[in-house]
């Protein structure tokens, strides 16, 4: 499941490192211990602007992204996409990079393949619940798009 982290509530801008995700989903209660280790984020990955991806709860944990569907995994790109919530980039990035988006096709491709997770299983936050999350200028079937094809981007620039 794709979400963003949009702006942290009483934040002026969208949380620039795993730590402020992290300080903010323990102050709400996501804690969970899982295999003699506490984690607080609710992501299983986080998708930073320069493309890094870093690492949250264990997959084999269950996540806290997404009420009913936490048995997915959660994966967090940081910006705000909703050009409601964010129309000027003054809450952070209003699309996600282009490093972000190869950093999230590599990510699902490697996540499908170890889990054989079909097509129609990655899904938005807002396809499965009321939210806007990741928000209307994420680009979510240009990113389906990049899985369906046999290299996805890797293919292209070659």
């Amino acid at each position: 499941m794709i979400h963003h982290t949009a702006v942290i509530p009483g934040e002026k801008t969208a949380p620039r490192k795993k730590r402020d995700i992290d300080k903010y989903h323990q102050a709400r209660g996501f804690e969970i211990l899982c295999f003699g280790s506490v984690y607080h984020m609710a992501y299983h990955y986080l998708i930073l602007p320069n493309g890094k991806v870093q690492a949250g709860r264990p997959e084999r944990c269950e996540g806290a992204h997404a009420e009913g569907y936490n048995s997915y995994l959660g994966i967090s790109v940081v910006g705000d996409f909703s050009s409601e919530d964010n129309p000027t980039g003054k809450k952070g990035p209003t699309k996600p990079s282009d490093k972000q988006i190869a950093a999230l096709i590599q990510l699902c491709r490697r996540l499908q393949h170890r889990y054989n997770i079909p097509l129609q299983h990655i899904v938005r936050h807002s396809d499965i619940s009321s939210t806007k999350c990741p928000g209307n200028e994420f680009p979510f079937r240009a990113v389906l798009h990049q899985l369906e094809l046999p290299g996805g981007v890797e293919s292209r620039s070659r």
